[in-house]
């Protein structure tokens, strides 16, 4: 939901299952939704984890969203990433989007899946899930290109 800094309500859109985080990218252009899909007590209700892209370059009267999914690791699990799979869950339910940190040239999120000891690799302007990386291997490539 956007209000103006009166606190009028401007737009809204909508993202994926229980929205956990927001960040806004340095040029302003993206906000950037984690969104946990958290399962309830029982299992009996599982959404899926994702990330929403809200482009707000036309301001937030024109919001648009975009949102991706990890369905594309359900064939295929990342290596090094903890997927407990309770009841059956696909690997997309499985991972729990937490926080967002984006790159200086708002191309890229680097999204938490603390539950997962991963991060995923979103590409912002197609909103699209690029990566999902363990930690272990996240920092290990980070050593290496940092020296």
């Amino acid at each position: 939901v956007f209000f103006d800094t009166n606190g009028n309500f401007l737009n809204q859109v909508t993202v994926g299952a229980l929205p956990d985080a927001i960040t806004i990218t340095n040029n302003g252009r993206y906000a950037v939704v984690a969104n946990e899909g958290e399962p309830n007590g029982a299992y009996t209700v599982d959404p899926e984890g994702s990330v929403s892209v809200i482009d707000l370059s036309g301001g937030p009267m024109s919001a648009t969203v975009a949102t991706a999914g990890f369905g594309a690791f359900n064939a295929a699990p990342p290596p090094g990433v903890r997927l407990p799979r309770p009841f059956g869950a696909t690997v997309a339910q499985d991972l729990e989007p937490e926080f967002v940190a984006t790159s200086h040239d708002s191309r890229t999120a680097w999204v938490t899946l603390q539950e997962n000891n991963a991060l995923a690799i979103v590409d912002l302007p197609s909103a699209t899930v690029t990566d999902v990386v363990g930690i272990v291997a996240f920092l290990g490539l980070a050593t290496l290109l940092l020296g």
